[in-house]
């Protein structure tokens, strides 16, 4: 698994969006903001909304 797909596990079992972005900030290397894609990205934007959505 890479390292951003372990990422992605991490966020999607987060249940606070302080939380996703802890895991977000301590996860993420420079080495993977440094690539043009991040695989997952587009369903861990999702997920961000549906936290947001939340009451």
């Amino acid at each position: 698994m890479s390292a951003s797909a372990g990422a992605v596990a991490k966020i999607q079992k987060a249940t606070s969006p302080e939380s996703v972005m802890s895991t977000i900030r301590s996860t993420l290397s420079d080495r993977i903001y440094r690539r043009r894609h991040i695989p997952g990205l587009p369903g861990l934007c999702r997920h961000l909304l549906m936290l947001g959505e939340k009451p």
